[in-house]
């Protein structure tokens, strides 16, 4: 008597479509020249990149007057002021703490 028990049983599917028929190892060089040609369009679109960038901060930097313009001594005598004024303010609340009221009575 010869009795085999099998718990786990495995079915071999095999589905034959038409994607199965394509091998990498057919079309390599294909694969290969596409993925070369990415390579190559990925590099010069981001020199292009590089290069647009590199051209918009020279032109800032070109741009004196509106440095110039930053720079100006009443706006930051303005500034100054602001920051001194809420340090004043800041060192009132420091030393008038306000009165914790209890809410139970």
């Amino acid at each position: 008597m010869n009795i085999k028990i099998k718990l786990f049983k495995t079915k071999n599917k095999f589905s034959h479509s038409r994607w199965s028929k394509i091998s990498p190892s057919q079309n390599w060089r294909l694969a290969l020249y596409i993925l070369l040609a990415i390579f190559i369009a990925s590099f010069s679109f981001g020199f292009y990149l590089f290069i647009q960038n590199n051209k918009d901060i020279n032109a800032d930097v070109a741009n004196t007057q509106a440095s110039k313009d930053m720079l100006n001594s009443k706006r930051i005598q303005k500034i100054l002021d602001m920051f001194s004024m809420r340090e004043k303010n800041s060192a009132n609340i420091l030393s008038n703490p306000s009165t914790i009221l209890d809410p139970s009575i």
